[in-house]
């Protein structure tokens, strides 16, 4: 705590006058080691284990979370009257719950990213447009255990780092996009994020709230099985009132234990009898810096091959169909095509900056209820263009809306501190990193709410839509899991230019609220690093991709391999994850942070 700086928190007997009268009681919050203690004197070397499955486990937590016996204000330089929340999260109770040690707050790229700019009156004439990864305004810039120059992924940059370099058995980090998934890669450890409304959000601040999502990071997948068994309450089951997003945790939740889905995944063939889907868009080398990371991912496909499963894979022009593996017979354009053209035909009329249409079919008009009928039943082609990748990106219009504006009030009136309780009293109590993030943060207190806004209404349809057609193609097709790269670029230089934007379509996750289980999978040692080029206005930069490769010089860079499904397919992406795992066992400590003796 800052509020309780550290004379004020160690203090004895009558509280110093120069420390705020809110010290009082948290001063007798015991720290990490003081409630190991507590743990031990009353326990002894005989605790129930059934009930407190994280014994003396220590956790860091995304600093987005609440936790009452530290600093929680979401990695953000803003004077709070007091620092320390008055309650934790009920991700963190739960877990102090099943016995774990709350260690640290995980830096993050303050507030989870703080979702851009929605646009406004506040602007600068410098914008700040190095990348910096996790980029905690706190805490500072969060740097790769596995090559320092590099990011760790955002936002949840810290989460992955503290599992990776073994300061922390499993971190809780939290995904709207990719805030999870990015870091695990980057980082080389596992990370489980379930379905949407399965993890309570109660007593975080979020971006997006119909998409934030908790999820765990920890060096194998029985440790973030484990984890995720303990957000479980005996009573509620994974429900929490203070987030109606776990009220669907009713249809998506299954009673069984998914620990019971890491047994017998040590045998010759654990996988005998599953159908694995590979959908090569996600495949795709758009550019050099794709290569390592595609080709690297296709390589261990046959690892599932070997342990039982049988692969089917959905095609794409820009991919080589694999001979020696079978066909969709049902692909996903197929289901693109019976969807969407009457739950969305919207985006049949989507058109591109220079107002010409995106979609195109020769001899037809793609908006008229002819063709959309005629695609729906296949006797229309589906516009070449318009394809999974393109619909996990953003869409041509501006769906910003208010989300993260309308979030931060309600995170900010419940807290009820009583100096910051509103955009108006945080943007007055807070200093920002750049001027850039100033303006952002001005604008995101200025915004309205816009009852006509497309963001949330976008966002529910497409999740809905999309689920809808992937489960057709999982039905159709026998499929039990899915399995592609976690992404495939590799962490950028601190300070460097990012990749540029393409089609890659690796936000699905996120989109579609589906759960996810990524697993170390290899690591490269070369790199093509992105570059700046000179604009066509002769004053600014473009990020372009790079074309010259890097060699790390003996600090290669992790990746992990993504397994996912739809709701309710939880246990079979678990087998499959701790099947490859067990079988591989691609994670490595990073060259300066060496194993815990006994640990991996």
């Amino acid at each position: 705590s800052v509020t309780c700086k550290k004379e004020c928190d160690a203090a004895s007997g009558a509280l110093p006058a120069s420390c705020p009268a809110v010290c009082d009681a948290f001063r007798k919050m015991p720290d990490a080691v003081e409630y190991a203690a507590q743990l031990d004197a009353k326990y002894g070397r005989e605790p129930d284990l059934d009930a407190m499955p994280l014994y003396c486990v220590p956790m860091s937590f995304k600093a987005v979370y609440d936790t009452k016996d530290m600093r929680s204000i979401g990695g953000a330089d803003a004077d709070y009257a007091m620092d320390a929340p008055p309650v934790d999260g009920t991700l963190a109770a739960r877990m102090r719950d099943a016995g774990a040690i709350i260690f640290a707050k995980a830096l993050n790229s303050e507030y989870n990213g703080g979702s851009g700019n929605p646009g406004g009156d506040a602007e600068t004439a410098a914008p700040y447009i190095v990348n910096g990864g996790s980029r905690d305004t706190w805490g500072g810039t969060v740097c790769n255990p596995y090559n320092t120059e590099r990011v760790t992924g955002g936002s949840s940059g810290g989460s992955g780092v503290s599992v990776a370099a073994n300061l922390v058995v499993c971190s809780i980090c939290e995904t709207t996009g990719g805030s999870c998934r990015s870091p695990a890669t980057h980082n080389n450890v596992v990370n489980l994020v379930p379905t949407k409304g399965m993890t309570t959000y109660g007593g975080g601040i979020g971006a997006d709230p119909f998409r934030d999502r908790p999820g765990v990071n920890c060096r194998t997948v029985k440790d973030a099985v484990t984890v995720l068994e303990a957000f479980r309450d005996p009573t509620t089951g994974f429900f929490d009132p203070r987030d109606p997003y776990t009220a669907l945790s009713h249809m998506t939740a299954s009673d069984t234990p998914y620990t019971e889905a890491l047994k017998g995944i040590g045998g010759a063939k654990p996988l005998a009898g599953m159908r694995i889907g590979v959908i090569r868009e996600l495949f795709i080398k758009h550019d050099a810096s794709d290569a390592a990371v595609s080709d690297g991912i296709n390589r261990e496909l046959q690892i599932l091959k070997a342990l039982g499963a049988t692969l089917v894979e959905a095609t794409t022009p820009e991919y080589p169909d694999d001979p020696a593996i079978e066909n969709m017979a049902f692909s996903v354009r197929d289901a693109i095509a019976e969807v969407l053209p009457f739950h969305m035909p919207e985006v049949f009329s989507w058109k591109l900056a220079d107002g010409t249409p995106e979609f195109k079919v020769p001899g037809w008009d793609v908006t008229s209820r002819k063709y959309l009928v005629s695609v729906a039943n296949h006797k229309a082609p589906l516009p070449e263009n318009l394809d999974f990748e393109r619909l996990m990106g953003n869409a041509p219009m501006d769906v910003s809306g208010y989300s993260f504006a309308f979030n931060m009030e309600q995170y900010l009136q419940q807290r009820g501190d009583a100096k910051v309780s509103d955009w108006a009293t945080l943007n007055q109590n807070a200093t920002y990193f750049s001027a850039d993030k100033q303006a952002a943060m001005t604008n995101w207190g200025n915004k309205g709410i816009d009852p006509a806004t497309y963001d949330t209404t976008f966002t529910m349809k497409r999740e809905f839509v999309i689920r809808m057609a992937m489960m057709k193609v999982m039905e159709q097709n026998d499929i039990d899991v899915f399995a592609n790269p976690t992404t495939t670029t590799l962490p950028n230089v601190i300070g460097g230019p990012s990749e540029p934007v393409s089609r890659r379509a690796f936000g699905y996750g996120a989109r579609l609220g589906i759960p996810e289980v990524f697993v170390p999978a290899g690591f490269a040692s070369e790199i093509y690093d992105p570059v700046l080029a000179l604009a066509d206005d002769g004053k600014t930069y473009d990020e372009k991709a790079g074309t010259q490769p890097t060699n790390l010089q003996g600090y290669p860079l992790p990746y992990n391999i993504g397994f996912w499904a739809m709701p309710g397919d939880l246990h079979d992406i678990i087998k499959v994850a701790a099947a490859y795992e067990a079988a591989t066992h691609h994670r490595r400590t990073p060259p300066g942070f060496g194993p815990v003796k006994g640990e991996p």
